[in-house]
């Protein structure tokens, strides 16, 4: 199991540094602050520096749950080093229609997480049997998408 640090106001002075120097150990560097702003700027230098992606799930009962909401977040980091990951069951429990939302998303997915669901019911199901349309959004992600 990879150890992992919560660092408060890691986002400047000894904080960020701090952060910096756990990253640098290997460790998964967990950054809270008060402002945004600072903590992407922090998070970009620091997976710039050491090659990491990080990776928004749209998981249900938050608030990038749904396509459009994933989409904001996205679109307002705009970082080469933050991208989505693509939960089929998370959005069919949320009620969206998962063709629709990789259309909105796709260019900012690196990870597609294989996982189905059924519309109105709060559980997942073996894959390509629930209402994720996985079979053809993975035909169109590969074939046509890339």
């Amino acid at each position: 199991m990879k150890k992992c640090v919560f660092i408060t106001g890691g986002t400047v002075g000894t904080g960020y540094a701090t952060a910096e120097k756990f990253a640098e150990a290997g460790y998964g560097v967990f950054i809270a602050s008060r402002s945004a702003e600072r903590a992407q700027e922090a998070a970009d230098k620091i997976a710039a520096k050491y090659g990491v992606v990080l990776i928004h799930e749209n998981e249900k009962d938050i608030y990038g749950d749904i396509g459009s909401r994933c989409k904001v977040i996205l679109d307002e980091l705009a970082s080469p080093n933050f991208k989505a990951a693509f939960d089929f069951a998370n959005f069919v429990q949320c009620g969206e229609n998962t063709e629709e939302c990789w259309e909105l998303l796709k260019e900012h997915v690196a990870y597609i997480h294989i996982k189905d669901a059924v519309a109105g019911k709060n559980e997942n199901v073996v894959c390509a049997t629930g209402d994720g349309k996985i079979p053809e959004i993975l035909k169109k992600a590969i074939r046509e998408d890339g």
